[in-house]
């Protein structure tokens, strides 16, 4: 489950209920890559003119050690409507660096990084 607020698009509140299932197809000690996947889940939007549809949603993450202490990070996570999967989908692509002490701020827990996030519709009306 997650939530979500976006003041710039418009959107009051996001919420996303979805049991992930993942499989790691890279797993060595200096490097993973796993991917997810998701049945559809239902996705509410509460605000005004929201809108509640059923949802699927595709990750994959790899990371790799650089140092004992020292790793990189990227990600990329796809929600899509399932019945318009080209006109309601969001798409995010998140990439850092981290030292693994840090707590969750950046996308990779405190490290230098950078999140770019692609959706279908225009601001104020995802």
């Amino acid at each position: 489950m997650d939530a979500q607020y976006d003041g710039i698009a418009g959107i009051d509140y996001r919420a996303k209920v979805s049991p992930m299932a993942g499989y790691y197809l890279i797993k060595t000690d200096k490097m993973t890559l796993a991917v997810e996947g998701a049945p559809p889940s239902l996705v509410s939007t509460f605000r005004p003119g929201g809108d509640t549809y059923w949802a699927a949603r595709f990750a994959e993450r790899f990371n790799y050690k650089l140092t004992a202490v020292h790793s990189s990070l990227g990600v990329t996570r796809l929600s899509a409507q399932v019945s318009d999967w080209t006109a309601n989908y969001l798409l995010i692509f998140e990439t850092g660096i981290g030292d693994g002490q840090s707590t969750s701020i950046g996308p990779c827990g405190g490290c230098p990084g950078h999140v770019c996030q692609c959706a279908a519709r225009p601001a104020g009306t995802q």
